[in-house]
Formats: structure tokens, sequence, C-alpha cells
């Protein structure tokens, strides 16, 4: 007789929703899962379950390159108006705003429409809401002919380039530590600090 466990994260004194297992449970338990395949217990293979995730994964990467794409072949090919760089510049600052939106949003949604798979590709849309953040600011400063006096008195100066600017500071530092060596390195403080998402 064979009995299935259900190995919840949260029963790990130091887990929160973000908590990655170590590698050698993940192997065990795909071991596990495999052999309940096999038996008949367990449907579908963790092999089909790791190529839908693979798919999920895949499918979203592309995905956050298509505004960016969208925007270098329309400034290169004159698509973007009378004034392209601008508009390049509001594209890159609009589309960091949504995808930051969209990450913050993934938890709530995972949790009401039951659907855990969706956790694995925040991390992914917060890195690419950072990297639209980062071609903002550099198609700014390419904008301002990299007059760094004028870049620094315009942030400090505008209240909402200002906020854009801190924003982004803190984005930079989500981005950094969105790696699975850093979450384990962090440990709890990786919780807290990517829960001040929220505040920035």
């Amino acid at each position: 007789m064979r009995f299935m466990m259900l190995v919840i994260p949260k029963a790990y004194e130091h887990a929160d929703a973000d908590f990655v297992p170590p590698a050698d449970l993940v192997a065990r338990m795909t071991k596990y899962n495999e052999s309940l395949s096999q038996a008949g217990i367990l449907k579908g293979s963790t092999a089909r379950i790791a190529a839908d995730a693979i798919g999920l994964d895949l499918t979203v990467f592309v995905l956050l390159f298509v505004p960016g794409t969208w925007t270098a072949v329309g400034l290169a090919y004159g698509l973007l108006g009378a004034r392209p760089l601008t508009e390049a510049i509001h594209e890159a600052g609009l589309w960091m705003i949504r995808f930051l939106f969209i990450s913050l949003a993934i938890t709530p949604l995972r949790d009401i429409a039951k659907l855990p798979q969706l956790i694995q590709i925040r991390r992914m849309i917060g890195v690419a809401a950072f990297a639209y953040g980062a071609a903002h600011i550099t198609l700014y400063a390419t904008d301002e002919m990299f007059a760094l006096s004028k870049i620094v008195s315009e942030i400090v100066l505008r209240i909402y380039l200002t906020i854009g600017f801190v924003a982004l500071l803190g984005l930079a530092a989500l981005a950094a530590t969105s790696t699975d060596g850093m979450v384990r390195r962090l440990g709890r403080r990786w919780q807290w600090l990517h829960r001040s998402i929220y505040v920035i």
C-alpha cells in the first residue's frame, strides 16, 4: 500500500510564499512523484509538470521582450512620431510601471485563483520592470546628451523624477537579489527586502 504525503513549504519555520526548498529535497520529491506516477497514483509525470512550467516561463520570457523590441524597431525606423527619443523614453517608463503592477498583482491573483504556478513568473516580471526602468533612465540620459550635472539637477528639482529615481534604485536592489542563491543567502532578510516593493 502506498501513501502520498503533501509537503507544504509553510511547514518550514523560515518559509514564506517565496521560499525555495533545498535542491536535495526537490530531487527526492521529484523521484518520489515519478514513482507515484509510474504506479498510476499521480496523474501526469514530473517531467510533464516541469515541461508545463518551462512552457509558462518561456512564454512569459518572450512576451517581456515584445514592448522593448517594438520600441527599438520604432526608434530605428522612425515610427515613433516627431520626437522618437522622447516617445521611446515614455514607452520604457510606462512598461516599467505596467510590469511592476503586474508583478505586484501576481501574489493576490495566485491566492484568489488557486494558481500556484503563477509565482514562478513573478520574479521574472519584476526583473523586467527594472530592465525597462534602466532603459528609461538610459534613454533620458541620451536625450540630455549625458550631461550629468543637468540630469542630477533635474532629478533633484523635479519631485516626480526624484520619486522615480528612488523607485528605480529600489528595483535595482530587488533585481540584484532575485537569484535563488541570494534567496538562500539572505533568508528572512530576503523576504523583508522583497516585501518592500509594495512601499516602492
